[in-house]
């Protein structure tokens, strides 16, 4: 019987974990998907408003001080995108309403800590990279094309969200 009273014990408390989560996620969907909103506004105005610096720079010349800061923005808005992405990603994935499709992130997604350690520590390792070969014209263009990959990602969480407000 004791075993049982174990098992039963657990299975009330992983309800009750997913209930909480789900209400976390319900009490944070709205702020969230506002967030997500502007940033991801504010990204896509910065990439078209970028895009004509990308391709006015030349290769073998010193980038202008207006692109070495177009594609600092950049990077700034892809750490940005990148925290709510994870974000949004361990409230879905707590909620249950997700699969993380990440090979990497899926085995990581059961313990929130690592999941973040990792995520922080690749996306500031990349951005890091990035920032100090901005001079160089692949770098400017992976910025500006990762960038949009990010911008993309977040209107992705938008419109997930979305399917599930009543």
């Amino acid at each position: 019987a004791g075993e049982f009273v174990e098992e039963v014990g657990a299975a009330e408390e992983k309800n009750f974990s997913e209930i909480r989560a789900n209400r976390r996620l319900d009490a944070m969907a709205y702020p969230m998907t506002v967030l997500g909103m502007a940033l991801g506004i504010l990204a896509l105005g910065h990439l078209l408003k970028s895009f004509s610096k990308l391709e006015s720079s030349t290769e073998g010349t010193l980038p202008s001080t207006e692109v070495l800061q177009a594609t600092g923005i950049s990077i700034a808005l892809m750490v940005a995108l990148s925290l709510f992405d994870l974000a949004w990603t361990i409230l879905a994935s707590q909620a249950g309403v997700m699969k993380e499709l990440n090979p990497l992130g899926s085995q990581l997604i059961s313990d929130p800590a690592m999941l973040i350690a990792f995520k922080l520590a690749a996306t500031f390792l990349g951005c890091g990279v990035l920032y100090a070969l901005r001079r160089h014209e692949r770098a400017r263009e992976a910025c500006w094309w990762l960038c949009l990959i990010c911008t993309v990602l977040t209107f992705r969480w938008v419109m997930f969200n979305s399917m599930f407000v009543a």
